[in-house]
């Protein structure tokens, strides 16, 4: 992500595909257990900012856990998937641990 002159990276980000053309949906933060949310919300919202797809932003410290729409508004609910949003063949990926061969 770029927010003017500096580069951060989204921890995590799920895709919506429309029209055929990847677009990031939801950006997942995380940040130390117990660390609390304040700077893990600030830093989804300037993430956010920046990319008028997003529309929601999910934040969590491994205690606590929010979900935000794109006003920066707390969700209630986490919004409902609908199969539109898969591409026409899925990828598939794998994790290859390499700090323990597996």
């Amino acid at each position: 992500m770029n927010n003017f002159s500096r580069i951060g990276f989204v921890d995590i980000v799920v895709f919506n595909y429309n029209n055929r053309n990847k677009e990031p949906f939801i950006f997942v933060e995380v940040k130390k257990s117990g660390s609390g949310l304040s700077n893990c919300i600030e830093q989804l919202k300037s993430y956010m900012s920046t990319t008028k797809t997003c529309k929601y932003g999910i934040v969590s410290d491994g205690i606590e856990f929010m979900v935000l729409n794109r006003e920066f508004q707390q969700e209630q609910d986490i919004p409902s998937f609908d199969s539109s949003m898969l591409p026409s063949s899925l990828e598939k990926y794998s994790y290859i641990d390499l700090n323990n061969n597996s």
